[in-house]
């Protein structure tokens, strides 16, 4: 898990000047091939966990790429935030990594959204028979 784990760290540190799609193109290649080898391990609950992680960490990719508090609060809104709560987000002074947990990034950056950008799911590569 620990060598996982600082791979996946490798593949999205934020510095990495990639577009969010190349960085999801490289994590799907490192996670259909993690998840294939450990298939038949009992891993469903920690596959789980390392998924809700792995969409974090793209999270706050994402949320750093738009940098200014204006772009976040736009994406934000147009992903069905309430405006008042976009920019309220968007201003806090709180880091990217506290950002990524809030119910509003949650909420326009989640499991659908990933799915829609072609995120694999550990779990599902994990628990296909």
């Amino acid at each position: 898990m620990a060598k996982f784990k600082e791979k996946i760290r490798e593949i999205t540190r934020r510095n990495r000047s990639l577009r969010l799609g190349e960085t999801i193109e490289e994590l799907n290649a490192y996670i259909r091939g993690w998840g294939n080898y450990y298939k038949l391990a009992a891993i469903q609950k920690k596959a789980e966990k390392l998924d809700g992680w792995v969409r974090r960490k793209l999270r706050v990719i994402k949320l750093k790429q738009s940098k200014r508090v204006y772009t976040i609060a736009c994406f934000l809104r147009d992903e069905g935030v309430r405006e008042d709560h976009a920019f309220m987000v968007a201003g806090s002074g709180k880091g990217w990594w506290r950002l990524s947990k809030t119910r509003e990034s949650h909420r326009a950056l989640g499991k659908e959204w990933f799915r829609k950008q072609g995120v694999v799911s550990l779990q599902s590569v994990v628990c296909k028979g």
